[in-house]
């Protein structure tokens, strides 16, 4: 195997161990900090080795990973600050935390008041 080969199938295995090993509760950060670190593996090693058809059973684990940990660790976020649609498929992201009731706009080019 070469060497990100190697990289990619020891972090895939390490957040296989993240998901057994932690509880329920505490595995949402490490295991998506280090789903991010396999899949900036997956990209490096597809840009500098090249893809092979051996791997894919690999790479399709390392994208379900990292699919599946963003959903986790957004999920709470998002259920707290639903998206409201402001127009032209923008959404803006209302921040409860904030006292004045002013609405941030985030992933958009519009700003409103």
């Amino acid at each position: 195997m070469r060497l990100f080969e190697l990289l990619l199938l020891l972090s895939n295995l390490g957040l296989f161990a993240l998901t057994v090993g932690l509880k329920k509760g505490r595995r949402r950060s490490p295991v998506f900090a280090l789903s991010g670190v396999a899949t900036l593996i997956l990209i490096i090693h597809g840009t500098v080795e090249g893809y092979r058809i051996q791997l894919f059973f690999l790479y399709g684990i390392t994208i379900i990973y990292l699919v599946l940990s963003s959903y986790s660790y957004f999920k709470k976020w998002l259920l707290k600050n639903p998206p409201v649609h402001v127009g032209l498929g923008l959404y803006r992201y209302s921040d409860h935390a904030d006292r004045n009731r002013r609405a941030h706009v985030r992933f958009s080019c519009i700003s409103t008041p």
